[in-house]
């Protein structure tokens, strides 16, 4: 599947209004064959604009004056000046570009149907309602806060193209939108950009539902599976798709010069910010003009490139046609399934996170169009939210007609959260609450081996084995967490009391089990065995009374987390969870173990052990702060050495054989699993040249092994 951006915003300047209505009502519409823009939205109708876009009345409106009068509309778009020096440019307007399957556009190409531009016409329509509708607020700032009330519409100009920058056929459309919107009071105030600019998956996904509705009811078309809220037409193959999509090519190729010179320069891979940021890059420096050649200029040549993979107009219609629609009954895309999607992800949403996630697994129904697909789709958002819990406060006052909500409340701001979800955190708060208010005999035991131990470590060691519903160790990375839990493991032995540990991955359980001396598996498989009604492996070290260590407390889920609290309930389980709440969190729904942190009793331990040098100790405690002067204290010490990734490799290859022929070995980490291949590889060759192997055992060949622990 050719997936490219559903959406892309772009924001537009004042300082280049001129230049930009040039653009978009000159030189993308002078192309035979495409039309002129054209001016949609509530407010555009309110200043009086109507029809074809024209250059001048472009400009005026991107300049913050009025089209017809050129009078201001409200405080003049001017770039400001900050105390030290940094320019500040004055907004004025985004440019929202609506991109159609590359299917869709190469079905068009091949058979000049108009028709097809229509659906796309109606699908971009549809959503821009939408975003009328409940991104069109502004701010204000009153009684020391800000207020966020609705406009009375957007000014917008769309202009479709059908061509991209190498001249294949892409069809997409750019939405100018103005940033000046006027309240219903008749102030001219400053259009309120973020749910256009944070809701660029949900509009770009509608676009695309709306658009494969509207195709469904005019065609009767079939698509292959929707994937991230995309889908392409089924029945055209993906090595003519792949004939028409060269601009991807060149944006792809540059990307790749662009990572490796980043690689080159950094010695590392980019962040995925980075990656975005020079994605976008690549994109300008391969943005050449366009040759001016309209579609029909362009067929013939379209026409050629397709026959060369044996495609003609023919044989993609009859392609398109026969693909067969699968007789279904009405789509099971209940409330809970969403409601349950939701869930993974967060423990609150938006409205506009419920409609993105019904657009992504609702397949289009026959025989309705776009504004009426789009329609369906917003009453069944108001369906699922109707089972939602509404954590919006109930406050008296001025309300948005849009969404409802208090005009004190951002509109992007999360509201609702589930019955399910909010029980699971409230049984999790309660059970603790109560688990550390009950009196255990003995709660600390007084026989844990503390040799070695600092006292935090032996209070932790002293816990862990005592008597505790729930304890609760806290300790940065080398405070020494497995060595306490070793001792207080052992203790646990001596007295004969059953104790497991569990962890979020099968890595970390291992080390679990290796360096606490405990039996331990992962959390997962704990949870599934016992959901099965037969007794599990483990149950001989679950005992009732049993205490199960939960290592990396902090990266496992709430509901795995609010499972595991039920089942100690009913096994009369003590539940010891040690981690770092500044360490690396759960995927997705999360944050309970830094909850429970901060409203109970913690052992935290705070010396750091692992360390020979004290400086290096108070640099990662800076790290662990997310204190980047840190870094400072590494680049002093030599601990950061600059150099390209290839380098890098060259000298832990080097590193590795030196080491292992001294009978020593040497723990490699990296990135991404790129790097880690690549280092495997590299260290293997390296054993080649110094004879250690031959050629036949090497990374390339199938039964190699990898020579060295590198993750």
């Amino acid at each position: 599947m050719f997936l490219g951006p559903m959406l892309r915003v772009t924001t537009l300047y004042a300082s280049s209004a001129a230049a930009s209505a040039a653009y978009y009502a000159s030189y993308l519409t002078d192309a035979p064959g495409e039309v002129p823009g054209l001016w949609c939205g509530a407010q555009a109708d309110g200043l009086g604009l109507a029809g074809p876009v024209t250059v001048e009345a472009l400009e005026t409106l991107l300049s913050g004056r009025h089209p017809v009068t050129a009078t201001p509309l409200g405080r003049e778009l001017v770039d400001r000046v900050t105390a030290k020096g940094k320019v500040i440019s004055a907004v004025s307007g985004f440019d929202a570009t609506f991109s159609a399957p590359k299917s869709l556009s190469v079905w068009w190409a091949l058979t000049g149907d108009d028709r097809l531009l229509d659906a796309h016409d109606a699908a971009v329509t549809a959503t821009l309602d939408h975003l009328e509708g409940f991104g069109s607020t502004t701010r204000i700032r009153a009684n020391g806060g800000r207020v966020h009330p609705e406009s009375q519409g957007l000014s917008m100009a769309t202009f479709r193209q059908t061509t991209s920058r190498a001249d294949d056929p892409q069809i997409h459309t750019h939405a100018v939108i103005s940033a000046k919107v006027q309240t219903l009071d008749g102030r001219w105030l400053a259009l309120d950009g973020r749910y256009l600019k944070r809701q660029q998956r949900m509009l770009g996904g509608l676009y695309q539902s709306a658009l494969r509705s509207e195709l469904t009811a005019r065609y009767g078309v079939a698509w292959s599976p929707i994937v991230n809220g995309q889908a392409e037409l089924a029945g055209i193959a993906e090595d003519l798709l792949a004939v028409f999509s060269k601009r991807t090519s060149q944006v792809d190729v540059a990307l790749e010069k662009k990572l490796f010179e980043f690689r080159d320069r950094q010695g590392r891979d980019p962040t995925r910010w980075e990656r975005a940021a020079l994605t976008r890059e690549a994109a300008v420096d391969t943005r050449s003009h366009k040759s001016g050649a309209g579609a029909q200029d362009l067929r013939s040549r379209w026409l050629a490139e397709a026959a060369e993979v044996g495609w003609t107009p023919r044989r993609l219609s009859d392609a398109v046609a026969d693909s067969p629609v699968v007789e279904r009954a009405p789509p099971q895309v209940t409330v809970e399934r969403i409601v349950d999607s939701l869930s993974v992800a967060g423990s609150t949403w938006s409205r506009a996170d419920v409609l993105r996630t019904i657009c992504d697994v609702t397949p289009p129904m026959p025989g309705m169009s776009a504004r009426r697909w789009t329609a369906t789709l917003e009453r069944a958002c108001d369906q699922v939210l109707d089972e939602c819990v509404n954590l919006d406060p109930d406050s008296a006052g001025s309300r948005r007609s849009s969404d409802g909500r208090s005009v004190w409340i951002e509109p992007v701001a999360p509201q609702y959260s589930s019955e399910q979800i909010l029980a699971e955190e409230e049984h999790i708060i309660t059970w603790s609450l109560d688990a550390h208010e009950t009196p255990a005999a003995r709660s600390q035991s007084a026989t844990v081996d503390a040799t070695g131990l600092d006292v935090l470590q032996a209070a932790a060691a002293a816990a862990v084995a005592g008597h505790e519903p729930l304890v609760l160790v806290v300790g940065p990375a080398g405070t020494g967490k497995t060595r306490t839990l070793q001792r207080a493991v052992a203790d646990l032995g001596y007295h004969r009391r059953s104790v497991f540990g569990v962890a979020p991955t099968a890595k970390a359980a291992r080390t679990l089990q290796r360096d606490a001396h405990v039996e331990a598996d992962t959390v997962a498989k704990l949870l599934h065995e016992w959901s099965r009604p037969e007794r599990p492996p483990a149950d001989r070290y679950l005992l009732g009374g049993a205490t199960v260590i939960v290592d990396e407390a902090g990266m496992i889920g709430t509901h795995s987390l609010h499972r595991l609290v039920t089942l100690a309930e009913q096994h009369h389980w003590r539940l010891v969870l040690v981690g770092d709440p500044r360490q690396l969190q759960a995927v997705g729904r999360g944050g309970m173990f830094d909850q429970l942190c901060r409203t109970g009793p913690v052992c935290e331990l705070d010396r750091i052990h692992r360390f020979t040098h004290d400086w290096e100790a108070a640099a990662s405690l800076k790290l662990r702060n997310g204190d980047p002067a840190a870094l400072d204290a590494y680049l002093e010490q030599d601990r950061i050495v600059a150099g390209s990734f290839e380098q890098h490799a060259a000298t832990i290859a080097n590193t590795w054989i030196e080491a292992n022929g001294h009978g020593e070995t040497v723990a490699v980490t990296a990135a991404t699993n790129d790097h880690v291949d690549e280092l495997n590889r590299t260290i293997q060759l390296a054993r080649v040249h110094h004879g250690d192997i031959d050629r036949a055992s090497t990374y390339e060949s199938p039964a190699a092994t990898s020579p060295a622990s590198v993750t």
